[in-house]
């Protein structure tokens, strides 16, 4: 049976063996972490594509029309019109793919480094890259910097790791603290945490905006939130590093030995760990896929007629589709696992996601886009902190950041294809005037992550005890390693 691993037998020097116990006691560790970083991310994904709308009318000399008035002219209906939207995608396609692509490299080597050199530092990394690029966005809106400027920031971020390492990093200093169900209970929170920090902030910079009209200020609450996460996890003691520091840090040797780690552990085959890890990184990163864009689009979709949401229903939106589910899940994870598998709580958070998706497709009001397909949607979330919790049991302590990293690579091969797939889609689904086949598309695809991990639950019921191990009968641990 595969159970959660045991800790190598690395030497400890005396404070190293007292920080262990006190990181494991802190009620309060990385959640802020992820609250803060997210929220840096909401505030930039919600300004990104109103800012540079707005510089674009600007140097046109166009007036947009009154958001949230479906009898305005759309600006859709004149050449100026279509070319400033056109122009608008386009850079915010630039500034998403700089983001998110340069992490499938950066992100990978940085949380595998985490377990060389320590979960902290490598936050500490992130931390300033986002607080970098947070200040060069100010600037960008302060000055009036050409837009270029904007990709620049977003290259920043991506070199840092993007919010893919914060998380990553953060699951992976759980697991280093935690075991059985108390693991899944703080993976939960940390989920929570994701959806709140990402969505709070987006309707908190709506309200700043609608106040103020400042994109300074506005740009500047990013500003703010990064610069109180970087200090979180700069000042000692406010989080203890987890991580016994094997080497001191060399660029070269640590790549090497990075790269030595994915080979070892793609290399196990005992208890059929090797297909078993294929099958969990092929599902989350399909689920990515659907999941990493279709609530943009379907903000786009709400934005349209008969819609025509105004930027507070945005910000509403944006709050609710994210922090609701994340929520419902904290609470219900406890109860649902006293009567079902991990397995079955993924597949119950899958047709969840399914149910959210066809309720957005049939709507025809507002309140029903928002509100009850949201509803129907509310254990979608389930999965992220199952998916996390299976990963860290499949590995050994010295492997989950390796792991991690894998499991990133997948994250962020999804988010570079969602838009790719789902914004394609509905382009020409709009021409032709059916944008809803964009969601039922969406619903169709959770029918293979709904696949892989029947076949998942077949292939892992020989070897491991996950419900046991959650429910906190098996503490005992071994390590999965090859002889």
């Amino acid at each position: 049976m595969e159970t959660i691993p045991e800790e190598p037998s690395t030497s400890m020097t005396s404070s190293e063996e007292e920080e262990q116990p006190r990181s494991r006691s802190r009620v309060v560790s990385v959640e802020p972490v992820i609250f803060l970083i997210l929220a840096v991310q909401g505030v930039l994904v919600n300004l990104r594509t109103q800012y540079v709308e707005e510089r674009l009318a600007a140097d046109n000399n166009y007036t947009l029309p009154e958001a949230g008035n479906c009898s305005a002219a759309n600006k859709s209906a004149d050449a100026t019109g279509r070319q400033i939207e056109s122009e608008t995608s386009l850079w915010v396609m630039y500034m998403k793919s700089t983001s998110v692509f340069i992490p499938i490299f950066t992100g990978t080597i940085l949380i595998a480094a985490s377990d060389i050199v320590g979960r902290k530092p490598i936050l500490i990394i992130n931390a300033l890259g986002h607080l970098l690029a947070s200040t060069v966005f100010l600037l960008l809106a302060w000055l009036h910097l050409p837009l270029i400027v904007a990709v620049a920031a977003e290259c920043i971020l991506g070199l840092s790791g993007d919010s893919i390492v914060s998380i990553s990093v953060s699951f992976a200093y759980i697991a280093d603290t935690s075991t059985g169900k108390s693991r899944v209970t703080k993976y939960t929170i940390i989920s929570f945490m994701i959806y709140i920090g990402f969505g709070g902030s987006q309707i908190f910079v709506d309200l700043i905006l609608q106040k103020t009209d400042s994109y300074t200020l506005a740009f500047g609450c990013a500003w703010i939130f990064a610069f109180l996460n970087f200090l979180y996890v700069l000042i000692p003691g406010l989080l203890i590093e987890t991580v016994v520091k094997r080497t001191s840090f060399k660029l070269v040797r640590t790549v090497k030995k990075l790269l030595r780690s994915f080979v070892q552990l793609l290399s196990v085959s005992k208890d059929r760990r090797r297909s078993r890890l294929a099958l969990l990184l092929t599902m989350f990163m399909i689920y990515n896929v659907i999941t990493e864009a279709v609530y943009a689009v379907i903000t786009i979709y709400g934005l349209g007629q008969p819609f025509c949401w105004s930027p507070t229903m945005v910000g509403i939106y944006n709050v609710i589709v994210n922090a609701f589910p994340a929520f419902v899940a904290m609470v219900m994870i406890k109860p649902l696992l006293f009567c079902l598998s991990g397995y079955l709580i993924m597949q119950v958070g899958f047709l969840s996601g399914v149910a959210i998706l066809i309720v957005s497709a049939i709507a025809k009001t507002t309140n029903v886009l928002v509100y009850v397909a949201v509803a129907a949607g509310s254990l979608r979330t389930l999965p992220d902190s199952i998916i996390e919790f299976f990963l860290s049991n499949m590995v050994s302590s010295h492997e989950r950041g390796t792991a991690f990293a894998l499991l990133s690579i997948a994250a962020s091969v999804g988010k570079v294809l969602s838009p790719i797939l789902l914004n394609a889609v509905y382009a020409k689904a709009v021409l032709l005037n059916f944008p809803e086949l964009t969601f039922y598309l969406a619903a169709a695809i959770y029918a293979l992550p709904i696949l892989l991990t029947a076949i998942l639950h077949v292939c892992s019921r020989p070897y491991d005890g996950l419900k046991m191990q959650i429910q906190g009968e098996t503490e005992e641990q071994k390590p999965l390693v090859e002889d």
